[in-house]
């Protein structure tokens, strides 16, 4: 995600932001100013979808939350206002915040997923203030992914990362990494399950690993 300032500081509502003009960029606020971020590359999107849509069918066969794209507002306690590439929040939550399918407001806090797919122009700074901001506002867990080094950085603190993944070739989706995830979340585990893979795994390589997997199903 590249960013780039685009007025100087003030205070920010929600309204404001909704208000905004369809401009073809993706609008936060960091810090009192707001940053718009153009649109990612083929490469980015296709990351994007297949992730999303791994996770999505997951989440909604068991019935854990909602998975959302990048369009939508998530208001930290800071009062910066993120947009994660790819976001789960879990059914408790939705309930506890009154959150219905036609709600129209941002979420107050970070989901418990957040997801970042690296853009060229990412810097680490930016990187670790997100995740501070996502976890100082209740997220659980975070994935930073780094699509031209083919790996998944799982953190469960700004401090506190785990690297996934080896050098590999294809972008088949790890399933048994979304499950692990998700499953950890909502069990309210501070780390991913043993059966975690990085995203980046082969096809062939995922149904091998699919066996290994000790994910368990709600009842």
């Amino acid at each position: 995600m590249i960013a780039e300032a685009a007025s100087a500081k003030r205070i920010w509502t929600e309204a404001e932001l909704q208000s905004l003009p369809e401009d073809g960029y993706l609008h936060e606020v960091v810090n009192g100013e707001l940053v718009m971020s153009p649109k990612n590359d083929f490469f980015h999107g296709r990351i994007c979808t297949r992730l999303s849509t791994a996770l999505n069918n997951f989440v909604t066969q068991q019935k854990l939350g909602v998975v959302l794209d990048s369009s939508t507002g998530f208001w930290m306690h800071n009062r910066n206002c993120r947009a994660p590439d790819i976001s789960f929040v879990s059914k408790e939550r939705l309930v506890r915040e009154g959150f219905r399918p036609s709600t129209r407001r941002f979420f107050p806090g970070a989901p418990d997923l957040a997801v970042e797919i690296l853009s060229p122009n990412n810097t680490r700074a930016e990187i670790d203030e997100r995740l501070r901001d996502f976890f100082s506002s209740g997220a659980r867990v975070a994935w930073i992914i780094n699509p031209d080094a083919e790996c998944v950085e799982v953190c469960h603190a700004p401090d506190k990362r785990r690297l996934l993944g080896e050098s590999v070739q294809g972008l088949g989706l790890g399933i048994a990494t979304c499950r692990g995830s998700i499953q950890a979340v909502e069990m309210g585990r501070h780390r991913t399950l043993q059966s975690d893979r990085c995203v980046f795994a082969d096809r062939q390589r995922l149904k091998a690993a699919r066996p290994r997997a000790t994910v368990r199903r709600r009842s």
